[in-house]
């Protein structure tokens, strides 16, 4: 059915919103897409598009952008969570809806909704586990019967990982049995994350408990088909180790990836005849000893705090204070954003072929994926291209539609070639 837009970006007037803006604004040329943005309010759409506009400018100055032109050409669409039927109007004007409105835990769920309801895609960034799994459980089946796709995870949760992962699985010469993913990340001095993110993570960690009976209803629905345990079970590491595969110290990444990419394994798993899951584990690292100490005080107290609801006020109201400045109100300037990067590393190991697989697997594959700044930058940029192949790939994708883990909707699609156009760096490193 035609649309009168292609991509409708809602929750354009946030941190992450503008710069999935300025994405799109350069992806919709290159593309040839109608997009518009939507929002609460549209003065605040206005200021948004003004400060987006302004970036360009200073960035293309050959693309001699006129701020006034440029925020008066943009449509903007005036849509609110609290109001359902504002929801379902924005969805039912586009093809697919990019949601930046977070946390998705309390405002995630009714923008979904309006989409099923539409027809409409939807793609999203969110790392909560909760509401990922939660909206694979009630609307996977309606979404394939609907032909239409539900993604999360679309950004730097989980896109990296599940990527690097599957360049593991495809270049591994053999049968892959397990991989580790290693995150090393370069801040600049001074720079900070948006409070989004620390706010979801702190709802995240106090509802933990959810997962357990959320997970074996999700078991039973999606995935009866039971999986054989492998026979050589991923290494246990120690919580603080060093690895040669990285610098400094790494430790166990608490993050969506794991969830994400599992998921991913057990889709395959479920439709693809034979198919045998691959174990995933990952972790991030740290330059110093000090920083480990650092991190675990930061991490304790919030666990601590985590568990209360007095204590969960505290830790949203002072991000800043609570995680020594690596979350604030603002997140990081352009200027810092511009000098951020990150390098996500996959080791697997399995047996070549003519191995016996009774044996522990000697085979080994290091591939990484490295790109800019992962907070905002990359998100926007993995979340737009994500977007663009639900639209434009959508033949490559599996099944006609449904709420899927994003390694495996988007593993035969144009993604990873998009990325590397972009400025991202996919490469298979070694192989022995």
């Amino acid at each position: 059915m035609a649309r009168e837009f292609d991509v409708i970006v809602f929750g354009a007037t946030g941190f992450t919103g503008r710069h999935v803006v300025e994405q799109m604004h350069k992806s919709g040329k290159e593309e040839g897409l109608t997009w518009a943005v939507a929002g609460r309010s549209e003065s605040k759409l206005n200021d948004a598009l003004k400060e987006v506009a302004t970036w360009i400018k200073e960035d293309h100055p050959d693309e001699n952008v006129d701020v006034d032109a440029f925020v008066k050409c943009i449509p903007k669409v005036v849509a609110d969570v609290a109001d359902p039927e504002s929801l379902q109007r924005m969805a039912a004007r586009c093809m697919i809806v990019i949601n930046t409105v977070g946390p998705y835990r309390f405002f995630g769920e009714p923008v979904v909704a309006a989409c099923v309801e539409e027809g409409t895609h939807h793609v999203d960034v969110s790392g909560e586990p909760q509401f990922i799994e939660s909206m694979q459980l009630k609307y996977h089946e309606v979404a394939k019967e609907k032909g239409i796709y539900l993604l999360s995870a679309c950004g730097f949760d989980s896109i990296p990982c599940e990527l690097a992962f599957n360049l593991c699985r495809e270049n591994f010469r053999g049968k892959l049995n397990s991989v580790e993913t290693f995150l090393r990340s370069k801040n600049p001095k001074g720079g900070s994350v948006n409070t989004g993110t620390w706010e979801s993570a702190v709802h995240g960690v106090a509802h933990w408990n959810e997962l357990v009976s959320l997970r074996r209803q999700i078991g039973e629905k999606l995935f009866p088909r039971k999986m054989e345990r492998p026979r050589f079970k991923l290494e246990k590491r120690g919580v603080v180790f060093r690895t040669p595969l990285v610098p400094g110290y790494c430790l166990p990444f608490l993050g969506s990836d794991r969830s994400v990419v599992l998921k991913s394994e057990m889709f395959r798993h479920q439709n693809c005849e034979g198919y045998q899951p691959v174990q995933i584990q990952t972790y991030f690292s740290l330059p110093s000893i000090i920083a480990v100490i650092g991190l675990s005080i930061v991490g304790s107290v919030f666990l601590l705090m985590s568990k209360f609801a007095f204590g969960r006020r505290l830790l949203i109201a002072y991000p800043e204070i609570f995680s020594l400045g690596i979350f604030k109100q603002n997140g990081r300037t352009r200027e810092q954003s511009k000098a951020a990067s990150f390098k996500t590393i996959a080791c697997g190991k399995g047996w070549h072929a003519g191995d016996d697989e009774s044996k522990p697997p000697t085979g080994e594959i290091v591939c990484s994926l490295e790109g800019p700044d992962p907070g905002y930058i990359g998100t926007s940029t993995m979340l737009v291209q994500s977007a663009i192949c639900v639209l434009k790939d959508n033949v490559a994708m599996p099944f006609s539609g449904g709420c899927l883990s994003p390694g495996f909707a988007l593993e035969k699609t144009t993604l990873p070639r998009r990325l590397s156009e972009r400025g991202f760096k996919l490469t298979v490193d070694r192989q022995s």
